[in-house]
């Protein structure tokens, strides 16, 4: 090829070299038919169009940045300028856009500090060669950045026991789908700072501080994280860890029937989850926990479980989350046998015309542990009817009881103590002369013969005696006795215008009851008189005294004709009344 003649510097531009092949150029100049010698240049390599990126990558790291990752070929060592060109279009377009920066050859990443929170992009490579051009682009990268995670809500601390001390199980709501995880802070001065105590992993949603939390109050907080970015923090309220609570005092027991021991302590602490209590029967080497953990503030127990003949020591503490406190322990509580009955229970009755008399039991007390004797009267041997209780002292042996006329009664003991109560002894009764009848009272007066009548109060009776006399006359006569349960008896063969008195007693196999009386009763007369008269007009009919009475007149005059007969009357009440035919 011929270049135009021109004089300085020539520069020649070969436009068609092809892309890998190797050259070499001479030049010489012409003038006029002569020509210079030839100026040959070294072999000029024309480098190939680059291949494209391989393996691109692109992957999200915090911040949220894209890193980009790809292989690469080699420069062609000829000293053209080469360097990667990365481009990213939103994920699914061809809205390609050249990132800021080009990337050198022997730089096969790059880091995308653009990404923000929900972007989704592809990415592209080329390698562009100053000589021969732009390479081919790689294959697509698709980088997605997730949304920031919800954050959680609900944070609560709570305190727990532990065998070394209190621990904080701290909780909340986990409200993202999309977190890679959490970090959980503690506080311990109101909030002012934070130490970061766990990072937890994706849907956690509870923790239990590790440590040993000493007694004060806390405060925690908890945000979700991904790679794009971190939730805002949900912080709990001040969570109290309590001091050990202060040891219960005045522990105590009594023994009750059952048997139970009733045990009662004094709460001096304001802070306790719970009491603990437990029990001895060997007086202390070996202990039993009856209650594992009592409510707070209670300040007694019933022990049901205790047995008879044994004495057992109690001890109580209070505990809660930090700890618990010492333990108070009692003295020892004895839980008795039964006590063995009474024996050979007896009486003595003192007897009293008028009532009322006087029982006197004796027994044998066989019991060394009874608190006191119950005694027992009834008026049947069933101990079901008219039943009076009444006790008497421990280590009795008698008891006296005053009991009116009238009833058998029935008498037995038994001896009590904390835990119970012994058998009934043998049984005995004791018997009174019958109740003195009440009310008697006479019915059905006739000239010669009433009936008695009175109130039966006594239940002991074999029968009534009846007895009479004449008013005038000091000599009593049984007339009758009568079956128990009576409550009258028609006398007879008594004399008209008498006057008696009657008495009746109970009787029965142990004596008599004082006597009832009714005195000076007088039996009427009834007498009929017959006048015969020539002629009478009766001029007044009327009652006067008694007939045989010295100064009883009758008056009445002659009159036609005359009646047949003139009748006199006497009532039962001595005044009498004339009439005529």
């Amino acid at each position: 090829m011929r270049v135009p003649t021109v004089t300085g510097p020539v520069t020649y531009r070969d436009t068609t070299a092809q892309p890998g092949n190797s050259y070499i150029y001479r030049i010489r100049a012409d003038r006029g038919g002569a020509s210079s010698a030839w100026l040959t240049s070294p072999t000029i390599r024309y480098p190939a169009v680059p291949a494209a990126p391989t393996s691109l990558t692109a992957t999200l790291v915090a911040g949220p940045n894209g890193r980009l990752d790809w292989a690469g070929t080699a420069a062609d060592g000829q000293g053209y300028t080469e360097q990667y060109v990365v481009e990213r279009a939103p994920h699914g377009t061809t809205t390609w856009t050249t990132l800021t920066g080009a990337v050198p050859a022997g730089t096969l990443t790059y880091t995308d500090a653009s990404v923000a929170p929900g972007d989704d992009w592809d990415y592209r490579v080329a390698i562009d060669n100053s000589a021969s051009g732009m390479s081919p682009y790689s294959n697509l990268a698709r980088l997605t950045v997730p949304s920031i995670p919800a954050a959680p809500t609900g944070i609560a601390g709570t305190p727990q026991a532990t065998t070394s001390g209190a621990q904080v199980l701290v909780t909340w709501t986990d409200n993202a789908g999309n977190e890679t995880g959490l970090t959980l802070q503690r506080s311990s001065d109101g909030g002012a700072s934070f130490t970061t105590i766990a990072a937890l992993a994706a849907n956690a949603t509870s923790f239990t501080d590790p440590a040993t939390v000493a007694p004060g109050s806390y405060i925690y907080r908890v945000n979700a994280f991904n790679l794009g970015g971190t939730s805002a923090w949900n912080t709990s309220a001040a969570v109290v860890v309590p001091p050990v609570p202060a040891a219960p005092s005045g522990l105590a027991g009594v023994v009750h029937a059952g048997p139970s021991v009733t045990l009662t302590w004094t709460d001096n602490a304001a802070n306790e989850a719970g009491f603990t209590l437990q029990r001895s029967s060997d007086g202390g080497t070996i202990w039993t926990t009856v209650q594992a953990s009592l409510p707070p503030n209670t300040a007694g127990w019933v022990d049901t479980g205790v047995s008879l003949g044994v004495a057992y020591v109690y001890r109580a503490r209070a505990f809660n989350v930090s700890g618990v406190s010492g333990w108070n322990v009692s003295a020892a509580v004895a839980v008795p046998t039964m006590p063995a009955a009474p024996t050979n229970l007896a009486r003595a009755i003192a007897r009293t015309a008028a009532g009322p008399d006087t029982v006197t039991l004796t027994w044998v007390d066989n019991a060394g542990n009874e608190t006191g004797f119950t005694v027992q009267r009834a008026t049947n041997s069933a101990f079901t009817a008219n039943l009076v209780t009444f006790a008497a002292a421990a280590n009795a042996t008698s008891a006296p009881n005053p009991v009116a006329h009238g009833f058998t009664y029935y008498y037995r003991v038994q001896a009590v103590n904390v835990v119970g109560v012994s058998a009934w002894s043998n049984a005995v009764s004791a018997t009174t002369v019958p109740a003195t009848p009440t009310n008697l009272r006479a019915t059905s007066i006739t000239r010669t013969a009433l009936t008695l009548n009175w109130n039966d109060v006594s239940a002991n009776e074999t029968g009534y005696q009846v007895q009479r006399k004449r008013a005038a006359s000091n000599t009593w006569q049984t007339i009758r006795t009568t079956g128990p349960g009576a409550t009258s008896y028609r006398v007879t063969g008594l004399s008209r215008n008498t006057s008696y008195d009657f008495r009746i007693r109970g009787v029965n196999g142990v004596g008599n009851s004082p006597s009832v009386s009714y005195t000076h009763l007088t039996l009427p007369t009834i007498y009929s008189v017959s006048i015969s008269v020539v002629a009478v007009s009766l001029t007044k009919k009327y009652q006067t005294r008694p007939i045989n009475h010295p100064d009883t007149k009758y008056k009445w005059q002659p009159t036609a004709p005359p009646p047949a007969h003139v009748h006199c009357t006497v009532s039962p009440h001595h005044s009498h009344i004339l009439s005529f035919d």
